[in-house]
């Protein structure tokens, strides 16, 4: 078959998670023999030299990805390649956030053709979370809370609203594409929650793991803590991390605490690190040799969409201790099997699971072994033949 992928930037694999999950799965669809093509919106010099496993488009209108020139030149593109899938990586429930969804009309003549749209998200999350974004005070002056209260009163209205908006979203784009594909059937029944769903549209595939399956043999870890992400108080909550560790280092004194990773948060974390011991901030870096030594990795997060980074440590039998704050999340730990799953969202049952992990080297060592066991699964291999059992089912559909 040949595939499309359309998205607004190139995947370039480095960029992020969506990025890395596209390259993974065009490497694997070329190996299987089908042909892959990538349609950008703007071309990055800087970025050409990577050797991407699809062909390079790029539409007419770099500003817009929705104009009319755009939709044209997509549906001539579809019918000169002879396209016969068409993969949106990222559709995004946020509404403030443009997507390729709406393209998907301009190829509705085109028979052969089907179209798929990914949500790299809890497909409801952005009307769950107006709560806790409006409680973003921390960092402000007094009349900024003054305001901030105010907000608060909205939210019930704002949740209303924005509900309301998200579901036209769904509605607009299930109305001209042939599947919404989610991280996880979990997320199936949150999305029904919002609205009532087509039949045969809604299907869900969990991501590959970047990281190849790793030797059986253990890494010699180190009694260390790690954090890898972005460091920001909206949806990571990376300021957990020093409350939690103020609970545990002097309690653990041969173990310390790594955080890998940039982003907003970083100077209020570098100050509170300077009142404690053993927290060591080494800004953006190739995780992997971290996930080799970590014994533990710690993901506070109010919310994930699929939370890459736990199968990618796990790989290499680093065992995660995260809030159990999004259905994923029971994809890919077995609580007390190949990791703890924390009920959402207290900083001191964290601290008590990461505690009871740390005083336990043989507890660490079953688990650890469970993790590289567990993650197979998540092989590109594995995920590979899901996808093309989707790919058959929409060609038998089209040709009926």
């Amino acid at each position: 078959m040949n595939i499309l992928f359309v998205y607004p930037n190139i995947l370039y694999p480095e960029r992020g998670g969506t990025e890395r999950v596209s390259d993974l799965l065009a490497k694997e669809f070329t190996r299987r023999g089908h042909q892959c093509f990538y349609l950008h919106a703007i071309r990055e010099e800087a970025l050409m030299n990577y050797p991407y496993p699809a062909q390079l488009a790029f539409f007419p209108d770099s500003t817009r990805g929705l104009t009319e020139a755009n939709g044209i030149f997509y549906h001539d593109y579809i019918i000169q390649h002879q396209i016969d899938i068409v993969i949106n990586p990222h559709f995004a429930p946020d509404l403030k956030r443009s997507d390729y969804s709406d393209l998907c009309r301009y190829s509705q003549d085109i028979r052969q053709v089907s179209t798929i749209c990914v949500v790299h998200w809890n497909p409801v999350l952005s009307y769950r979370c107006i709560f806790n974004h409006t409680m973003f005070w921390w960092e402000q002056t007094r009349w900024q809370k003054i305001k901030g209260i105010t907000r608060l009163l909205k939210v019930p209205f704002r949740i209303h609203t924005y509900r309301k908006r998200l579901r036209l979203k769904y509605e607009s784009c299930l109305a001209c594409t042939d599947r919404l594909c989610l991280l996880s059937h979990r997320y199936i029944p949150e999305l029904a929650g919002l609205m009532p769903l087509p039949q045969g549209k809604i299907t869900a595939i969990n991501n590959p793991n970047t990281y190849p399956q790793q030797p059986t043999e253990s890494y010699a870890k180190k009694k260390r803590l790690l954090y890898v992400g972005r460091l920001e108080w909206v949806q990571k909550r990376t300021d957990r991390l020093v409350k939690i560790w103020k609970r545990l280092y002097k309690q653990f004194p041969d173990w310390e605490l790594v955080i890998v990773g940039g982003g907003p948060l970083k100077p209020y974390l570098e100050n509170e690190a300077r009142t404690l011991e053993r927290v060591r901030l080494v800004g953006y870096q190739n995780p992997e040799p971290y996930y080799k030594e970590a014994s533990l990795l710690c993901l506070p997060s109010d919310y994930e969409g699929f939370g890459m980074v736990l199968i990618e440590a796990m790989t290499f039998g680093t065992i995660p201790v995260v809030f159990n704050s999004y259905a994923a999340a029971e994809d890919i730990i077995q609580d007390g099997e190949n990791g703890i799953l924390v009920p959402p969202l207290s900083i001191s049952r964290f601290a008590h699971a990461l505690a009871s992990l740390m005083s336990d080297g043989k507890k660490r060592e079953r688990m650890s072994q469970a993790c590289r066991e567990s993650v197979r699964k998540f092989d590109i291999r594995h995920i590979g033949d899901e996808w093309e059992k989707l790919f058959a089912e929409l060609k038998r559909n089209a040709n009926r």
